[in-house]
């Protein structure tokens, strides 16, 4: 089968650059989430099969939403919400972030932007405390 290459933007580029961005995981993996329960990627795919190109762009698989539930015995892809491809990016986010809402403890605030609650792919922020300070040595004294 043939194939066309395009970056994240839908612009072609050649099989060359295609690879090199396949191989950065920051251009590759848009967004990332992973609690106990569930993890959910949206990955830039970029490999439009040349039939493809006669459809709409919003058919072609440009980017994917992978869902994968925890089991004891690993990783297991979500038989109902498993794999889903996306032509542009904005449509694969919002559907990630509408599963996130709807399937996990995160939230919109009042502008409807996410909160991802116990994603442990994500670096805790460092202007917020992690510790109370009713658990700190009361011999211990901030100055």
């Amino acid at each position: 089968m043939a194939y066309v290459f395009v970056d994240q933007n839908g612009v072609r580029i050649t099989p060359t650059e295609w690879e090199e961005k396949r191989a950065n995981d920051d251009y590759r993996f848009i967004r990332r989430f992973e609690d106990d329960k569930v993890r959910v990627t949206v990955e830039w795919i970029g490999k439009v099969p040349k039939s493809s190109l006669q459809s709409f762009r919003e058919y072609w698989p440009v980017f994917e939403m992978r869902v994968e539930n925890g089991t004891p015995n690993g990783w297991r892809l979500d038989p109902a919400d498993g794999e889903q491809m996306f032509g542009y990016l904005d449509d694969a986010v919002k559907a990630y972030e509408e599963f996130l809402v709807r399937w996990t403890e995160c939230e919109q605030d009042d502008e409807g932007k996410l909160i991802e609650v116990g994603n442990k792919l994500t670096p805790p922020d460092p202007n917020i405390p992690t510790t109370a300070a009713t658990e700190l040595d009361p011999e211990v004294g901030a100055w």
